[in-house]
C-alpha cells in the first residue's frame, strides 16, 4: 500500500543517515522506528541494511536478540531463501565472539512424562547467544553443516512423518551448539509443539521457555506471540494468558495482542475477543485483513452467522480489504444462515462487495458455500454450487478443500462410492488428509478400508499424536473393541506423550457409556483425567448427565463446580451451544436443588474462604432477577452484606447497578459502603459509580454524595472515574459537576497532585475543557498556585476540545453542544493564558492559543498581540502571528491582519509567503458594511470601523486557512459558491463593488510583499486577489493577475478555471468562456490556459455557463448542457435547480419541468425551502394535482 512505501521510505533515509554518522542514538531510532512498522511487508533490502545496522551494537547479547526478533518477523510472513539465509549468517559472522558460558542440562520430555518442568521467570539477563562459537571452530565443516541443517530439515516435513523422538534430539543437538539456528527454527518447533497434545505440547513449550530465559530473554520475549497462539492450540488458555502477561510490550504490542485475541476466540471467550480486537485493532486502525479472515473462519467453524455478518459490516465500515479465506468463509456463514431470505441478501451484498475490490467468486468462495450448505443440509444448493466449480484451473489447496467437502457431503447422503474416492483423493496431503478420510470411513463402517487406504499399521508414519488418534478412532469404531481394552489404549497413549483430541475424549466416553455402562464411563472418566488427559465442557456436561441419571445423583455437584468455574469468564450468549450449556446449569441446579437449595448451597459456599471468589453469584442473582423475584434478591444481597463476604467484582457491579435502577440512591450508597469495608472499593467500574453518583444527584443525596466522592478520592485507584463522571455531568448540570470536584478537592490535603490527576484522568473525554476551567477555577478558591503542569493540562484540554469540535471540514457552529461553543473555549482560556504564559507554555501549545483566541471571536487580535509581549523577543517565532493573523482573516478584520505585519515589523521577522497569503485573505473575507454602501468613503476603510458583516455572507466566506506548520500550501482559494456570480434580480451587479475596489488597493500594497521580501507567489493568492478583482468589477487587472500567474508557470486549478469563466461571463464574452469550460481537463490552449488540462470539470464549471444562459432566456442552450452535467453523473447545487425550475414555469415547459423534477430526485438533490416554494408556486398555476 501507499502508507507501506512511505513508512519503508522514511526507514530508507534513516539507514541512509546512519550510514554517513554512524551514531548509537541514529541506530535506536533506526532499531524503534523498525519495531513500529515490523508488521508491514518491507523489502529484504531494507531488512538486510536493518540487520547490517543492528549487528554493530556492541551488546552482542542485544544485537542477537534484535536478529532472532527479526527473523521471527520474517519467518511469520514466509521462509527465507538460501540466499537470504546465507546473508543472515555471514552478518552474524561479523559480530565478535562472545564469552564461554556453561550449559545447563536437563531431562528429555519423553522421558518424565509426569514432572512438568518450572518455568523460569524472566530476568531481563540475557546470557550469550553465541557462548560456544569458539567450541564450534574446533568442528569440521561438514559436520558443522550436518548438525546446522538438521533440525531445520526435520522441523520443515509434514507433521504426520515427524517422529517426535528424532525431533527432541535434533532440537538439543541445536540447543547445545548455541547457534543462530537454533533460534532461526525454535518458532517453527513451537508451530510443531502445537499439534502435539495438550501433555506433550505443553511440556516442550515450557521447556522452551526454560532454555530462552536463560539464554536470551530478549528472543523469549519476541516469541511469545508465538507461544500464546500454540497454548491456545493446547486448549491451555491459562499459559497463554500467563505468557501474555509476561511479555514486555515495548515493539510486540501489536502482535501480543492480537495472538492473545486469538487465544480468547479459539476458547469460549468469544464476546471478549471480539471486544479486544474492535478496541485494540479497529478502532486503532490497526485491524489488517488477515486478521480478519481469522476471525471469519471462527465464526463460519461455529455456524454464527450473525457475528460473522456484523464482522462483514465492520470491514465495509472501515474499507478493509478482503483476503480469500475471509471472503471464503463469509460465504460459508452466508450459506449456514437459517434465514433464507436474509442469507439471499447478505450473500449479494457480499458479491457486490467483492467485485468493488475487483474480485469475482471463484473457487475458494464456491467452496466455502459448498461447506456451509452441506452442514446447513441444503442438498441442491450444494450440487449447484459444486458444478459451477473449475477444478481444471484449481490450486492443490483448493482441490483438496472440494475433495474434503465432497466427502462429507457424501458421507452424510450415504453416497459411500463417492465417499471412498474423494477420501483416497485427499490422502495427497497426510498430515490434514488422513484423520479426515479416516474419520469419514468409519462413518460410513468402512473400517477395513480406512486402514488399508491410509497404512497406519503398515510403518509407513512414525509414531505420533496424528497417528495415535487415527489408531484411537479406527480403535472406536470398531465395534469388537472391548471397553477395557480402548482405556488402555488411551493410557498407553498419553504414557508415550500423546493426547486425545478433545472430541475423540469425548466420543470415548460416549461409546464406553452405550458399550458398559454409566459407571464404567464414569469411573474411566476419573481415572483418564487423572493422569492429565483435559477434558472440554461438553465432556463435563456429558459427565455431569451421567451422574444425574446415575444412582448418586448428588455427585454431580462436584462437575457443576467444575463447569461453573471454567465458564465464569465465558460468553454464553455469544454461542448458541454455549448459551444452551448456560440455560442447562442453571436450569439442573434448580431443577434438582431448587431456589431454597440453591440458596444454602451458595451460604454454605461461601463460607468457605478458598470458594468465596469462585461461588455462582450472577448465575443465582441473575435468575431471581429475571424471575422477578425481587424479595429473593434482596434477602441474598442482606446474606452476603451482613456476613461481610467477600464478592467478586463482576458480581458486585451488578448488585451495585440493580440497586440503582430498582431501589434507591440510598440503599446503593450503603452497598458501596459495604463493598469499602472489604476493600474492594476499587474493583467496582466506573460506569456503575458514575451511575451511583448521578442517581445521588438527581434525588438531591447530597449527603450520599459527598461520601461517594469522599471515599473514592480516597480509594485514588478511580482515577479514570472523573472522565465518565464529566461527561456525564457537564452537559446536564454543571452547577453538580463543580460541586463534585470541589468536594474531590477538599478532601485531598494534596492539591496539586490532585488537580493533575484530575486533569489527567479527564483527558480525552468530550467535556475535558469543561474539566479544566473547574480545576483551575477550584484551585484559585483554595488559593493555591497554579503551577505549569496544571497550567499546561488545562490549557491542552482546550485546545484538544477546540480541535475535536471546530476542525472538521464539515463542521458549523450550530452543531457544537451549546456548553462547549466557541465563546465558550475562548473566555475558558482566556482566564489562565497569561499564567500559562508566565509559567513556560511550549511554543506549540502558544500558537495555537493564539488561533483559538483569534479564531474563536472577532476583534481579539490585538489581546493577542498583547500576549506576544509577554514572551521573550528571542523566542516569538513567525507560528505566532500566523496564528494571530488565521484568525482575523477567518472573521474578515483586514485592521488586524494589518497589525500583525506591522507588528511582525517591530520584531524584525521576515514574512513567509503563507503568512502573505493569509494577510491577503483577511482582506478578501472583508464584507461591505450593513449601513449605506454608497456613502462609504476612503477615511471608513482606514479608520477601520468594525461594521463588517459576518465572514459566512461575504464573498470569500468559504476560503480554508492556510496552515503555516504544513510544508505545502494548502488550497486557500474561494470556493464554488464564493465565485458564483452574483444573482439579484437576474443583473449581474454588485452594489458593493466601490467597498471592493478598495480593498483591492489595499491588497495590491501587501502584493508587493512578495516581492520585497523574494517569496514565492502561491496560486491561492493569485485566486483571492482575482476574487476581489471581479467583486469590484476590475476586469482588466483580473485579467493581468492571470497573465502575471502563468507567466510565473503557475498552473490553474479547478477554482481559477472557474474564476476564468466567471471573468468571461462578466465581461458577456461566452465564446470565452466556453473555449475555457471546453479546454478543461483536454488540452493547454495557449499559455493564458496553462495547466488547464489536469484540471477536472465538475459541477460548478458547469453551473456558471447554465446560470449564464437561463438569465440570458436561453433555456434549451441551459438544458443541454444541464443534460451533459447529469450524463457525466454529476449533480448541481439546490440554487441551480431552483433557478432551473423557475425559468421553465416562467416559459410553461411543463414536460421539462416534470424531467428536471424527476433528474433531482434521481440524483437525490437536496431539495430547500425556495425550490419547494417554486415547484409548489408553479404546480398552485395548474389545473392538475400538485407534483409534490
Amino acid at each position: 500500500s501507499a502508507s507501506d512505501r512511505s513508512n519503508e521510505e522514511r526507514l530508507q533515509s534513516e539507514l541512509r543517515i546512519e550510514l554517513q554518522t554512524g551514531t548509537v542514538a541514529q541506530r535506536e531510532h533506526i532499531w524503534g522506528f523498525y519495531q513500529r512498522i515490523s508488521s508491514e511487508d518491507l523489502s529484504w533490502t531494507t531488512i538486510e541494511r536493518v540487520l547490517q545496522v543492528v549487528a554493530r551494537d556492541s551488546d552482542r547479547t542485544r544485537a542477537f536478540g534484535r536478529i532472532a526478533q527479526i527473523l521471527t518477523n520474517i519467518t511469520g510472513r514466509h521462509e527465507l531463501t538460501d540466499s537470504q539465509a546465507a546473508n543472515v549468517r555471514r552478518i552474524c559472522d561479523e559480530l565478535e565472539k562472545p564469552t564461554q558460558v556453561t550449559h545447563i542440562t536437563r531431562e528429555t520430555v519423553y522421558q518424565s512424562p509426569v514432572r512438568e518442568p518450572e518455568i523460569i521467570p524472566d530476568t531481563g539477563k540475557s546470557a550469550d547467544i553465541l557462548s560456544t562459537l569458539e567450541e564450534q571452530t574446533q568442528i569440521k565443516s561438514s559436520q558443522s553443516e550436518g548438525l546446522q541443517d538438521r533440525f531445520g530439515s526435520l522441523i520443515r516435513r509434514p507433521v504426520i512423518e515427524l517422529d517426535p523422538q528424532q525431533v527432541w534430539q535434533a532440537y538439543e543437538a541445536d540447543l547445545e551448539r548455541n547457534s543462530l539456528s537454533y533460534y532461526y527454527n525454535t518458532a517453527r518447533f513451537v508451530r510443531y509443539a502445537s499439534t502435539m497434545g495438550h501433555i506433550a505440547g505443553k511440556r516442550i513449550l515450557r521447556h522452551i521457555e526454560n532454555d530462552l530465559a536463560r539464554r536470551n530473554p530478549i528472543f523469549l520475549n519476541a516469541l511469545r506471540p508465538n507461544l500464546i497462539q500454540a497454548y491456545a492450540h493446547l486448549d491451555s488458555p491459562e499459559d497463554a494468558q500467563r505468557c501474555y502477561e509476561a511479555a514486555d510490550r515495548t515493539g510486540h504490542e501489536e502482535r501480543l495482542d492480537w495472538s492473545m485475541c486469538l487465544c480468547l476466540l479459539w476458547s469460549t471467550r468469544h464476546k471478549e475477543a471480539q471486544a479486544m480486537f474492535d478496541k485494540q485493532f479497529v478502532a486503532t486502525g490497526r485491524a489488517m485483513p488477515v486478521m480478519f479472515g481469522k476471525i471469519m473462519a471462527r465464526y463460519a467453524s461455529l455456524a454464527n452467522a450473525q457475528a460473522a455478518y456484523a464482522l462483514f459490516d465492520t470491514m465495509k465500515r472501515i474499507d478493509s480489504k478482503p483476503i480469500a479465506l475471509c471472503l471464503e468463509k463469509l460465504a460459508q456463514a452466508c450459506a449456514l444462515d437459517l434465514d433464507t431470505d436474509r442469507s439471499s441478501k447478505r450473500l449479494a451484498e457480499v458479491v457486490g462487495f467483492m467485485r468493488s475490490w475487483g474480485r469475482n467468486p471463484d473457487t475458494r468462495f464456491l467452496i466455502g458455500l459448498m461447506h456451509g450448505y452441506n452442514k446447513s443440509h441444503q442438498d441442491d444448493m450444494f450440487d449447484m454450487v459444486a458444478s459451477k466449480v473449475d477444478l481444471d484451473n484449481a490450486k492443490p489447496n483448493q482441490l483438496f478443500k472440494f475433495w474434503l467437502v465432497t466427502m462429507n457431503n457424501a458421507v452424510r447422503r450415504g453416497k459411500f462410492t463417492l465417499a471412498q474416492s474423494m477420501a483416497t483423493r485427499i490422502l495427497a496431503d497426510a498430515s490434514r488428509g488422513i484423520p479426515k478420510a479416516v474419520h469419514a470411513m468409519c462413518a460410513i463402517g468402512e473400517i477395513g478400508l480406512a486402514k488399508e487406504l491410509v497404512g497406519i499399521d503398515s510403518g509407513r508414519f512414525p509414531d505420533n499424536n496424528i497417528t495415535a488418534n487415527v489408531r484411537l478412532e479406527l480403535k472406536l469404531a470398531d465395534t469388537t473393541t472391548e471397553p477395557m481394552q480402548l482405556e488402555m489404549f488411551v493410557k498407553k497413549m498419553v504414557s508415550d506423550g500423546f493426547t486425545p483430541s478433545s472430541s475423540l475424549f469425548r466420543e470415548l466416553i460416549k461409546t464406553l457409556h452405550m458399550r458398559g455402562d454409566s459407571e464404567l464411563a464414569l469411573g474411566a472418566f476419573a481415572r483418564l483425567t487423572a493422569i492429565g488427559i483435559p477434558s472440554s465442557v461438553e465432556t463435563l456436561l456429558y459427565i455431569m448427565h451421567l451422574r444425574l441419571e446415575s444412582s448418586n445423583p448428588s455427585s454431580a455437584l462436584s462437575t457443576f463446580d467444575d463447569i461453573r468455574e471454567r465458564l465464569g469468564s465465558a460468553d454464553l450468549s455469544f454461542l448458541q451451544l454455549h448459551a444452551a450449556t448456560g440455560d442447562k446449569l442453571v436450569k439442573t441446579l434448580i431443577e434438582y436443588r431448587g431456589i431454597a437449595g440453591a440458596l444454602d448451597a451458595f451460604s454454605f459456599l461461601s463460607s468457605l474462604p478458598v470458594l468465596r471468589s469462585k461461588l455462582p453469584y450472577s448465575a443465582l442473582i441473575g435468575y431471581c432477577l429475571n424471575h422477578r423475584l425481587w424479595d429473593q434478591a434482596h434477602s441474598m444481597v442482606r446474606h452476603i452484606v451482613q456476613r461481610d463476604i467477600a464478592l467478586r467484582p463482576e458480581v458486585a457491579n451488578q448488585i451495585c447497578h440493580y440497586l440503582t435502577l430498582r431501589s434507591t440512591s440510598s440503599d446503593a450508597v450503603n452497598f458501596l459502603r459495604y463493598i469499602q469495608r472489604m476493600g474492594s472499593l476499587g474493583t467496582m467500574s466506573n460506569e456503575t459509580l458514575v451511575s451511583v453518583i448521578y442517581s445521588c444527584i438527581e434525588t438531591g443525596r447530597i449527603v450520599d454524595l459527598e461520601w461517594v466522592i469522599s471515599a473514592l478520592a480516597d480509594c485514588g485507584t478511580h482515577l479514570f472515574l472523573w472522565r465518565g463522571l464529566v461527561d456525564c455531568l457537564a452537559p446536564l448540570n454543571t452547577s453538580a459537576l463543580l460541586r463534585v470536584i470541589r468536594i474531590v478537592f477538599e478532601t485531598s490535603e494534596f492539591k496539586q497532585k490532585t488537580a493533575l490527576d484530575f486533569l489527567k484522568s479527564t483527558s480525552g473525554a468530550k467535556y475535558q475543557a469543561v474539566a479544566a476551567s473547574m480545576v483551575v477555577r477550584v484551585l484559585r478558591e483554595h488559593d493555591q498556585e497554579l503551577t505549569f503542569p496544571v497550567l499546561s493540562r488545562a490549557v491542552s484540554h482546550i485546545l484538544e476540545t477546540y480541535d475535536a469540535l471546530y476542525k472538521t471540514p464539515t463542521h458549523t457552529e450550530s452543531d457544537s453542544d451549546s456548553i462547549l461553543s466557541l465563546p465558550y473555549l475562548v473566555n475558558s482560556l482566556s482566564r489562565f493564558i497569561v499564567p500559562a504564559i508566565n509559567s513556560g507554555l511550549n511554543p506549540s501549545m502558544i500558537t495555537r492559543a493564539l488561533m483559538l483566541l483569534s479564531y474563536g471571536s472577532g476583534g481579539r487580535h490585538e489581546d493577542c498581540l498583547r500576549l506576544l509581549r509577554l514572551i521573550p523577543p528571542a523566542k516569538v517565532d513567525i507560528a505566532f502571528f500566523g496564528a494571530i493573523a488565521q484568525g482575523c482573516a477567518r472573521h474578515g478584520l483586514y485592521r488586524g491582519v494589518d497589525a500583525v505585519l506591522e507588528e511582525m515589523r517591530k520584531y524584525h521577522i521576515k514574512p513567509s509567503h503563507k503568512l502573505i497569503t493569509t494577510i491577503l485573505l483577511g482582506y478578501g473575507r472583508a464584507s461591505p458594511p450593513k449601513r449605506n454602501p454608497d456613502q462609504l468613503s476612503e477615511e471608513t476603510l482606514a479608520s477601520g470601523q468594525n461594521s463588517l458583516q459576518d465572514a459566512s455572507t461575504s464573498p470569500t466566506a468559504h476560503i480554508e486557512n492556510p496552515s503555516l506548520d504544513s510544508e505545502e500550501l494548502p488550497d486557500v482559494a474561494p470556493s464554488t459558491e464564493s465565485v458564483a456570480i452574483q444573482r439579484k434580480d437576474g443583473q449581474f451587479t454588485d452594489r458593493a463593488s466601490e467597498f471592493h475596489r478598495m480593498i483591492l488597493d489595499k491588497m495590491m500594497h501587501i502584493w508587493s510583499e512578495f516581492e520585497y521580501h523574494d517569496q514565492v507567489r502561491p496560486r491561492a493568492a493569485y485566486s483571492i486577489v482575482v476574487q476581489v478583482c471581479i467583486s469590484a468589477g476590475e476586469y482588466a487587472r483580473a485579467e493581468s493577475m492571470f497573465d502575471d500567474m502563468v507567466s510565473r508557470r503557475v498552473p490553474h486549478d479547478e477554482i481559477t478555471a472557474l474564476q476564468l469563466i466567471s471573468l468571461a461571463l462578466r465581461q458577456n464574452n461566452i465564446d470565452e468562456a466556453l473555449r475555457i469550460f471546453q479546454a478543461i481537463g483536454r488540452k493547454d490552449s495557449g499559455n493564458r490556459h496553462f495547466g488547464l488540462k489536469s484540471v477536472r470539470r465538475n459541477a460548478e464549471h458547469f453551473s456558471l455557463i447554465i446560470e449564464y444562459y437561463l438569465q440570458k432566456s436561453h433555456i434549451d442552450s441551459a438544458m443541454l448542457l444541464l443534460s451533459k452535467m447529469h450524463d457525466l453523473g454529476l449533480a448541481g447545487p439546490p440554487w441551480l435547480y431552483t433557478l432551473v425550475l423557475r425559468h421553465l414555469a416562467k416559459a410553461n415547459m411543463k414536460d421539462t419541468f416534470v424531467q428536471t423534477m424527476r433528474q433531482i430526485a434521481q440524483l437525490r438533490v437536496k431539495v430547500d425551502q425556495e425550490m419547494l416554494h417554486t415547484i409548489r408556486e408553479y404546480t398552485s398555476q395548474l389545473n392538475e394535482p400538485k407534483l409534490e
